[in-house]
């Protein structure tokens, strides 16, 4: 199975529409769980999932270096997320004619917290950061996606 890194050089080499969906089926379970951590519930996060393909759909030809996109396809995952559920609470106080905001529980504004800090860093950090700790990647396979020594994927 190729990773989405091989896959976009692919897809970036002949734009073709088999390309594309290989491509975006390799990101989908990516996606997902970056809107699931956020959204907190599995019908919501598929239509957010699908939201964010969209995006990438209609973006993807502007992005230029193949080692940036898992760290481009989770900051959109996540904007997109967070847009939904901020949106989500939006009506929900407003069907309620609540005069107070809802909040997130302690772990969604723990959560949120960690992931707006996330895109604070350079996008080396981002990237480093999300592979091991969101994507789960050993630091061997995070030197091959980067092409930095293992040293240098250890701070």
């Amino acid at each position: 199975m190729q990773s989405p890194q091989e896959l976009f050089q692919i897809y970036k080499r002949n734009p073709k529409e088999e390309a594309l969906i290989n491509l975006l089926q390799s990101l989908q379970p990516i996606i997902y769980a970056v809107c699931f951590k956020v959204v907190k519930n599995e019908s919501d996060s598929h239509d957010v999932t699908q939201n964010v393909l969209l995006k990438l759909i209609r973006d993807i030809h502007q992005l230029k270096d193949v080692k940036v996109i898992l760290g481009w396809v989770h900051q959109i995952a996540f904007y997109t997320a967070l847009e939904f559920k901020r949106e989500q609470i939006k009506q929900r106080t407003l069907s309620q004619k609540k005069t107070q905001v809802e909040h997130f529980d302690s772990s969604d504004d723990t959560s949120l917290v960690i992931h707006e800090h996330i895109q604070k860093l350079d996008k080396e950090s981002q990237q480093l950061i999300l592979l091991k700790f969101f994507d789960n990647k050993t630091f061997e396979e995070i030197n091959q996606i980067t092409g930095k020594a293992y040293s240098s994927a250890h701070y």
